[in-house]
């Protein structure tokens, strides 16, 4: 039975991440090499240590939901997710998208609807 392409790439991606736990777990609790694992299981150590010094997402988002949150709360919860990403792009270091931002305002239910004035 073939994969699709989309289960295939999530096999693939959970492969690789078992590979780097390996790679950690062996390296900490036996002190092997981490250049010859590398090698050994054919993944790039550029790789590994990307992984390895990453962030989680949800730590990114976490702190970006709080900022929209206190936006929201002296704001009296008046902005759309277009005018909240022009404030947290003003606060923030690094740009934010626009679709991020709605995402994050949607998943915490702080997207704003405004009635209609008839």
């Amino acid at each position: 039975m073939k994969r699709s392409k989309v289960k295939q790439a999530q096999y693939n991606r959970q492969h690789r991440i078992y590979k780097y736990k390996v790679i950690r777990q062996f390296h900490e609790e036996r002190g092997w090499s981490i250049k010859d694992m590398c090698s050994i299981l054919k993944i790039s150590r550029a790789s590994y240590y990307k992984w390895l010094n990453k962030k989680p997402m949800e730590d990114k988002n976490s702190l970006l939901i709080k900022q929209i949150q206190e936006i929201c709360e002296k704001n009296n919860r008046l902005f759309g997710y277009r005018k909240m990403t022009m404030k947290i792009n003003k606060i923030s270091e690094k740009p934010v998208n626009h679709k991020r931002i709605y995402r994050l305002m949607s998943l915490d239910l702080v997207l704003m609807v405004h009635p209609l004035n008839l």
